[in-house]
């Protein structure tokens, strides 16, 4: 009996799992084994970019001060970060103290020279509870 139950139990389990893993769909950029690039990475610092000025500008990027640089632009589907904190455009731009650089990464489209998300490396804006 017990031997009995827990092939019902492992059986059970498993189906489980494959009705779990059948409803996760598998976005077009990851199917047939292959993996598509959509964006890219620029690892750079607000002391060698020059920075948007407003949520439909542009930025400069460099890699370094000597590095060519390379403008993009920013729309109103760029997002902001401090870390792993979400930040409005007002947010990003406060928390820029020319005094102190900071490194950040600039992602970009792949195609297009469009940024879609800029992460600061610094602490996150302190929020009041009632936001």
């Amino acid at each position: 009996m017990k031997t009995a139950t827990l092939l019902l139990t492992a059986l059970l389990g498993l189906t489980a799992l494959e009705v779990a893993h059948a409803e996760i769909p598998v976005p077009r950029e990851v199917s047939n084994d292959r993996l598509v690039g959509i964006e890219r990475a620029i690892e750079t610092g607000t002391a060698v970019s020059l920075l948007p000025t407003g949520p439909d500008s542009t930025i400069t990027v460099n890699m370094c001060a000597k590095c060519r640089a390379e403008r993009l632009q920013v729309n109103g589907a760029t997002r902001y970060f401090a870390g792993r904190t979400p930040l409005t455009f007002a947010e990003f731009k406060s928390l820029i103290d020319p005094g102190h650089p900071a490194s950040m990464t600039v992602f970009a489209d792949l195609k297009n020279p469009v940024v879609l998300r800029i992460v600061l490396d610094v602490a996150p804006p302190a929020r009041s509870k009632n936001r």
